[in-house]
């Protein structure tokens, strides 16, 4: 059955690929880039062409300045970019013949500039509405003042990243992150160390993806863009960072990058030791009984990568890359359960080493038209973990986890006029992951899902409409095997359709106003631990089981919004709806001694949404980045074998404000407030903080200090209470208050090409599902 069907995947790879082809008039652009200063030409600056907002080629001047490209008939804007001077737009036109713009000459910005008496320096922070996205232009407003990524992605519409780094968007923790347009397997947390401020450049908000992305993730796919580079060079960055909280942590990190003319070695070593404290309390009303308990964790991580790309011409790239990791960490759970008639003593030590592998190849061809391209990746990620819990409630566990995982993908753009656009591809995915449980006598758990995927999308603009649809479709393998008692292997053959349409209409004489609506089918896969009878884990008298009944959760999501932008404001507004079918929901079950937690699938609940948008730039050194959201709708499942239903609704503010101050000194104040909510058992209380932030840099912004006090008042933690089938009250408290300091040092000579590299990484115990 799996060969019969990787033969027809790879045929339709075969037949339909070379019917995209078309051919069509080209015309040669060409110009120069000069400096305004004595320096004369400007080699490897970077060169965007724009039509219709977005960016569809990227290229670099040569050692003498000039920059040669074929393009098509049409309306462009060239957007000239190179550090130290001011970035500059051209609008131009091609009609029957190639043109020449021309000497195109930049304004030098190396020094600072004081502007009634406060410090400019750089691009500001922007927000683009596409057809099927939203792009937030990382400027240096924003990314000068922001110590790590979640500083960033905290400014950003409908993202919210928690005090332990936990990325969440529209609400919803079940969001996909994609790296330069490819998942990655590892956590936001671990993405947060390896990819400072600085070098992202833009980031990408998918609340409905178009097809050719995977349709997993209920919420949506955030898109990390990271700056592409120019032509040749050395460049090394030099960062630490020290938290003082309960416990100290600190980060150490190299990245660097040798250009040639047409090679590029590129590599990057991460080291860090991030001892964390965490508290608790639960009170059970059915047992008179309060358990309090205390976490201590000491992880050590480390990782390291490290690739090549070779430019075989100016249309062909190769990229190879390897990331190696480990990470060993030990955590000590103490916690006292007291009622009226004795107490208990609970204590579990636990304790992991963790080894991951990964090895990615790359190959991009451009054609002669302009944007008319394919890409071909390969990916393979092996992963390793052994795992120690000795505790007085289950004694001593042993847990041996392997996992595998391949992905191979292919894309082909053919842009079939000036105003259209045609995209297909194919992918497969197959995964593997073994579990073995147990102290003599050791349990295994086998678990393997194989996906193949086609996919097209077609994209036309008029002069103020634009329409995107696609259709993507999936074989999908699932299967299980297990030596436990009472549990039972199965397996899983579906085929399913995912398509989705997107819609703009842009209003005014100057387009910049833009109504939109779109759709996507979308799908939550459990991941392989939410089907295991492995124990996944314990805190105390509470235990995580699996469930091998359970089933994937489907989603139709539609959406409508409006949005303006204008010199200095921008506003958003968009209300969702999402239609959800065999909804994961975590159930608690209370049992004689302790508190289990089980995923399931409810019925089909509807959740609605409201967001409200506005970034205002009063000043050029004072920028304020704020967002309201409001969540609202119906949720159902079943409490100690009844069904319930129960209405559910939260609201979210939050305010950024970005000072840039004379003597290279830029500030950001970031204030958070989430309302109560509640879920099918649980109600859980607000939570607010205050972060406030300092930097200073020195050295032409090459070496800077950032000082950033995490949660100002030390206001936040999570509280909550259930009172179904009967009362439990609980309280979670982690390091909120942290004061942290952060130096980084830059070197650069000259410059560093990079291709678009796309980092492919995947894992099946961090794929879906609630955790």
């Amino acid at each position: 059955m799996k060969n019969s069907v990787l033969k027809i995947f790879l045929l339709n790879i075969i037949l339909f690929l070379p019917c995209f082809a078309f051919s069509q008039n080209m015309k040669e652009i060409t110009g120069k880039i000069e400096t305004d200063s004595n320096s004369g030409e400007i080699s490897g600056a970077q060169i965007s062409v724009l039509k219709e907002g977005n960016a569809i080629k990227e290229f670099f001047s040569d050692e003498k300045g000039n920059f040669s490209t074929l393009l098509s008939e049409g309306k462009y804007i060239l957007l000239i970019e190179e550090f130290g001077y001011e970035k500059k737009e051209l609008s131009f036109s091609i009609a029957d013949s190639s043109i020449n713009i021309g000497t195109i000459v930049l304004k030098k910005i190396f020094k600072e500039k004081e502007i009634e008496g406060v410090v400019v320096l750089g691009k500001k922070t922007t927000i683009v509405n596409q057809i099927d996205r939203k792009v937030v232009t990382v400027g240096d407003d924003l990314a000068g003042a922001s110590q790590d990524l979640s500083q960033v992605m905290n400014t950003i519409p409908g993202i919210y990243v928690n005090q332990d780094n936990q990325i969440s968007l529209r609400g919803s923790s079940n969001v996909k992150i994609l790296v330069d347009g490819k998942p990655t397997t590892i956590s936001f947390e671990q993405i947060m160390r390896q990819y400072p401020p600085d070098l992202i450049d833009k980031i990408e908000v998918l609340t409905n993806p178009p097809a050719k992305y995977s349709p997993e993730g209920k919420s949506g796919i955030i898109n990390i863009i990271l700056k592409k580079g120019s032509k040749k060079g050395t460049y090394i960055n030099l960062n630490t960072n020290y938290i003082h909280g309960a416990n100290s942590k600190y980060t150490t990190g190299i990245d660097f990058n040798q250009g040639f003319e047409k090679f590029n070695i590129f590599g990057s070593g991460t080291y860090n030791v991030w001892n964390w404290q965490n508290s608790a309390y639960l009170f059970r009303e059915s047992t008179h009984s309060l358990q309090t308990s205390k976490l201590n964790g000491k992880p050590i991580n480390r990782s390291g990568k490290i690739g090549f790309d070779y430019f075989l011409n100016d249309k062909n790239t190769l990229s190879l890359y390897t990331y190696q990791s480990g990470n060993n960490s030990e955590t000590e759970n103490n916690s006292l359960e007291s009622s009226i008639y004795n107490e208990k003593f609970y204590q579990q030590n636990y304790s992991y080493h963790i080894k991951n592998q990964e090895y990615d190849l790359f190959y991009k061809s451009e054609f002669a038209k302009s944007g008319h391209k394919i890409e071909v990746q390969a990916n393979y990620d092996k992963y390793y973990e052994d795992t120690e819990s000795n505790s007085t409630l289950q004694g001593l566990e042993l847990w041996n986890q392997k996992e595998e995982n391949f992905r191979a993908n292919l894309d082909y753009t053919n842009p079939l006029s000036n105003n259209s656009e045609l995209t297909a591809g194919a992918e497969f995915r197959l995964n593997k992951f073994r579990d073995k449980y147990g102290v003599l006598t050791k349990n295994f758990y086998e678990f393997d899902r194989d996906i193949y995927s086609l996919y097209v999308e077609y994209k036309k603009e008029w002069t103020r409409l634009g329409i995107k649809a696609g259709i993507r479709g999936e074989y999908s393998d699932t299967r299980t095997n297990t030596d436990f008692a009472n549990s039972k292997n199965f397996k899983d053959y579906t085929y399913q359709i995912y398509p989705t349409l997107h819609a703009g209409y842009k209003l005014g004489k100057e387009k910049k106003t833009e109504i939109s609506f779109n759709y996507s089918r979308r799908i939550d896969r459990p991941w392989a631990g939410l089907f295991s009878p492995v124990p996944q884990f314990s805190i105390g008298t509470i235990v995580y089981s699996g469930n091998e009944n359970i089933k994937p959760e489907y989603t139709n999501s539609y959406e409508m919004g409006i949005s303006t932008n204008l010199s200095k404001l921008y506003i958003g507004a968009n209300i969702f709806i999402r239609d959800i079918k065999d909804q994961i929901l975590q159930r608690f079950i209370e049992q004689p001694t302790y508190i289990e937690i089980v995923s399931e699938n409810t019925e089909g609940n509807n959740q609605y949404g409201g967001e409200l948008d506005i970034n205002y730039n009063p000043f050029k050194w004072w920028s304020i980045n704020s967002g309201f959201e409001y969540y609202w709708g119906k949720i159902s499942g079943t409490i100690q074998n009844k069904w319930s239903k129960r209405n559910i609704d939260s609201h979210t503010l939050k305010i950024n404000n970005t000072f840039t101050l004379p003597k290279s000194i830029s500030v950001q104040l970031f204030g958070f407030y989430k309302s109560k909510n509640k879920d099918l058992q649980n109600n859980y209380k607000e939570q607010w903080k205050i972060d406030l932030s300092v930097k200073k840099a020195f050295m032409d912004d090459k070496l800077s200090f950032t000082v950033r006090i995490s949660d100002l008042f030390n206001a936040q933690h999570s509280q909550f209470n259930k009172i179904i089938p009967s009362y439990i009250d609980g309280r979670f408290d982690w390091e909120s208050r942290r004061i942290s300091l952060a130096v980084k040092y830059t070197f650069a000579n000259g410059k560093i090409k990079k291709t678009e590299r796309k980092e492919i990484k995947d894992n099946t115990k961090k794929e879906g599902g609630n955790r």
